[in-house]
């Protein structure tokens, strides 16, 4: 609820990258004329929404298949942990804006039924 109390409606963005743009979660490139090329998260946006998404894209990681791929892909081509949390964020804003602009339940689609039963917990007695 935080989350989306701290947005404007979502009919004011034109799509999900704006939001992540908005919230600020975005690769920047960052450069002067004598330094190497570096790309970090943006220094911009609305801060009190990316602290607000840190533990929920944390869960999600584990229990969501869609951000999990998304994770475990971007450590797989050698990026760092935030920056695969930060890549997880991005595919959060995006479900929560898919969710909120379609009316419509979410539905994890990407892994097969028996991956997506693997990330579940094991309940112990």
């Amino acid at each position: 609820r935080m989350i989306v109390a701290e947005l404007p409606p979502m009919h004011t963005f034109s799509g999900a990258p704006q939001l992540a743009s908005y919230v600020g979660v975005v690769p920047v490139l960052k450069q002067s004329c004598t330094s190497l090329r570096r790309v970090a998260i943006s220094s911009g946006g609305k801060e009190n929404v990316r602290i607000a998404l840190y533990m929920p894209t944390v869960v999600a990681i584990s229990y969501n298949p869609d951000v999990r791929q998304v994770y475990e892909h971007q450590l797989a081509r050698g990026k760092s942990t935030m920056s695969a949390l930060i890549a997880a964020m991005h595919k959060l804003l995006r479900i929560i804006y898919g969710v909120i602009t379609n009316n419509a339940p979410f539905r994890a689609t990407t892994l097969p039924p028996t991956q997506i039963a693997a990330l579940t917990p094991a309940v112990q007695p």
